[in-house]
């Protein structure tokens, strides 16, 4: 497990605070922060696929224009030394490297750690050093407390790095909530305020990730039942990804693919997206197998969680149906088209306002955001009742880490 080197800084701890919602997913990585108490929330999102210097290749100077480096120390074997990540490498390098596998991430492990100070630090300028970080845990994660409690420590104190060769300091308040919870505030409590019609009624919550198919009841703060972590062996995304390689080696139009190994999931991630696939130099169109890999994925998401032994006995309780994460979004279309008549009404795709600081390449929208703005607005209004709660204090009471 990775602890900061650093003893903390009791000035930056006394530094006021910047909230800051992360997600970390086995695709993307997002982040969410509010410059100004009534402005809009600001957005940055990236690939989650990271690599090390040593994995390019080819000349440093042709690296990518928006690649991030992020340099900070780690504890190996009895010393500190500098470790240096790459997010958002080029193909080649990503090829190169074992560090971000889709269906083998690591919690609490140093590439974790850079990852979340990544994200905070092209959100925040050097100025905030202080952070209060809201950051999610897998449904099927929140059950064990070990693990909780290594998360929340891996990112708690003081932290100084390198990012894109500027020095950093900050230090780091963690809070930890469920994903379910996170992904369900923005219809319980949008922007930090509680949603009447929604008080004390069942939501469900689809999150279709890169690794994962996450699926959830929520009740207001509390999951009332869920399944997540690829349970059903779908994976969501990654078995999209595998499924479509197998159909593009079938395809006569490419025939020197027959005898190519699986590229990964980073790899094909943006065939799903732009319906192209690039083959010997050029891009095809390759939009029937996409639709058709899609649509299985749906109708396999559907027969799983809307049947009638499942949601389909609660379908009457169930308000509304939260679609959230890029890779829900992707799937969207195909799920409200292939679900029964009474179920439609009740889904929405949970899309964020969001000031993005970079067009998302992908075209999925803000439903990418999803996560981690529900965690954004899920402790303002936390905060908010703690401060209705105690105004005889005059201040707000400190929140725990945790739900």
């Amino acid at each position: 497990m990775y602890r900061t080197p650093f003893r903390d800084d009791q000035q930056l701890v006394r530094e006021p605070p910047t909230l800051v919602s992360v997600d970390r997913g086995n695709g993307s990585l997002v982040g969410v922060t509010q410059r100004g108490a009534r402005g809009p929330l600001i957005g940055f999102a990236c690939p989650a696929a990271t690599a090390r210097p040593s994995d390019r290749a080819y000349d440093e100077t042709q690296r990518r224009a928006d690649e991030i480096s992020i340099t900070f120390p780690v504890q190996r074997h009895g010393e500190i030394v500098q470790e240096t990540y790459l997010l958002n490498p080029a193909p080649e390098d990503l090829a190169c490297s074992d560090l971000a596998s889709v269906g083998d991430v690591e919690f609490a492990t140093p590439i974790y750690v850079a990852q979340h100070l990544a994200v905070i630090g092209m959100l925040v300028g050097p100025e905030v050093q202080h952070v209060e970080l809201i950051f999610g845990c897998p449904f099927s994660c929140w059950g064990d407390e070990a693990l909780k409690s290594e998360l929340r420590e891996a990112l708690r104190g003081l932290h100084r790095f390198t990012l894109n060769g500027v020095s950093r300091s900050i230090y780091l308040t963690p809070y930890l909530l469920p994903q379910p919870i996170m992904a369900a505030a923005n219809l319980i409590v949008p922007g930090g305020v509680p949603n009447p019609a929604l008080a004390d009624t069942l939501v469900g919550i689809i999150d279709i990730g890169t690794g994962t198919d996450d699926y959830a009841l929520v009740r207001g703060f509390r999951t009332e039942s869920g399944r997540a972590g690829g349970d059903s062996g779908t994976r969501g995304l990654a078995w999209a990804c595998e499924e479509l390689w197998k159909r593009l080696k079938h395809d006569e139009r490419f025939p020197l693919l027959r005898r190519e190994p699986f590229p990964g999931a980073h790899a094909m991630l943006p065939v799903l997206d732009t319906s192209r696939f690039r083959y010997g130099g050029e891009l095809v169109h390759v939009a029937t197998h996409v639709d058709g890999v899609l649509r299985d994925l749906a109708e396999r998401t559907i027969r799983d969680r809307f049947s009638d032994h499942v949601w389909g006995k609660r379908w009457r309780e169930i308000a509304v149906i939260g679609g959230a994460s890029g890779g829900t979004a992707r799937l969207w279309p195909y799920l409200t088209a292939g679900v029964r008549d009474e179920w439609r009404p009740k889904l929405q795709l949970i899309e964020p306002a969001i000031q993005a600081l970079h067009p998302d390449p992908l075209g999925r929208g803000t439903a990418v955001y999803a996560v981690a703005a529900g965690g954004y607005y899920a402790i303002l209004a936390r905060k908010a009742m703690q401060r209705v709660a105690v105004p005889s204090r005059g201040g707000v009471v400190q929140t725990k880490g945790e739900a």
